[in-house]
């Protein structure tokens, strides 16, 4: 007679905290929550059975995905504390985060809303708006990101050139925290005064301010106050109709014809 399997309490208190997530709507459905924390659907779907634990490394995945305190899940007085109260499996409360509506279809599968260089006004006033986010043109998630919520943002200007060019389209996922952000990394930023596509170069808390960088040099750097940020995307992916040109080309195509031309030479003398 096989002994009948026991799951560990490190693993009841991890589906604990992603039952409470679930319940949040942080993700869509097990099987994305499996893929965001490079598990397998069907061996996470033997967790939630209580079958198997939960491996140790997808558990610290899950602890900087989902920015989860491992004290919780592996201090018993910790955790006791935690449920006392109510549980906030969270590392630290969240800012006033302005939170975003998320676009579904008829059969509940998400989709990314396009904000147009044509409609980035209204979105500054509306952005929080469920109606005016339905009205918007939408396309379906990139398969390698369906366990995120994404926003289109539409490149405006030459500031991010020579890598993003005016038109280019970016997708995006909501920082809901600025402790969150990767400095040096591309972000949407929407401001009061209007959306820029922008590096953030650096945070000051002291001052207030994020600044913010341009990959074209014309550009000069500067910071914004917290005040005046509504919200920072962070870019997952871009599509971009602008390809890189090979310089001298017409030098390398001359130069491969005159190789041609000695290999053709050569044997018409043999």
């Amino acid at each position: 007679m096989s002994n009948q399997f026991i799951q560990s309490t490190i693993t009841k208190r991890f589906l604990k905290i992603f039952s409470q997530l679930k319940s949040e709507g942080k993700f869509r459905s097990n099987a994305a929550f499996a893929k965001s924390i490079d598990y397998t659907p069907q061996a996470f779907n033997e967790v939630v059975q209580e079958r198997r634990d939960i491996p140790i490394q997808n558990l610290y995945i899950f602890f900087n995905k989902y920015n989860i305190d491992p004290a919780i899940v592996f201090l018993d007085s910790v955790n006791a504390t935690a449920v006392k109260r109510e549980y906030n499996p969270f590392t630290y409360e969240r800012s006033d985060v302005k939170i975003h509506p998320v676009l579904v279809d008829e059969s509940n599968e998400e989709k990314v809303p396009l904000i147009s260089k044509k409609v980035s006004a209204g979105y500054l006033s509306d952005f929080q708006s469920e109606e005016f986010i339905n009205q918007l043109p939408n396309i379906s998630l990139p398969p390698d990101l369906e366990h995120k919520s994404l926003y289109g943002f539409q490149v405006e200007g030459d500031s991010m050139e020579p890598n993003l060019y005016d038109g280019d389209w970016m997708f995006c996922s909501l920082i809901e925290k600025l402790d969150y952000i990767k400095l040096n990394h591309v972000h949407v930023v929407v401001c009061k005064s209007g959306i820029v596509v922008k590096r953030i170069a650096k945070i000051d808390v002291n001052r207030q301010k994020i600044y913010l960088a341009s990959d074209n040099p014309m550009y000069p750097n500067y910071g914004v106050h917290f005040n005046e940020v509504l919200q920072v995307w962070y870019l997952e992916k871009a599509l971009t109709t602008h390809f890189p040109i090979e310089k001298d080309l017409g030098g390398r195509v001359a130069k491969l014809e005159d190789m041609v031309l000695q290999v053709f030479q050569k044997i018409s003398k043999e």
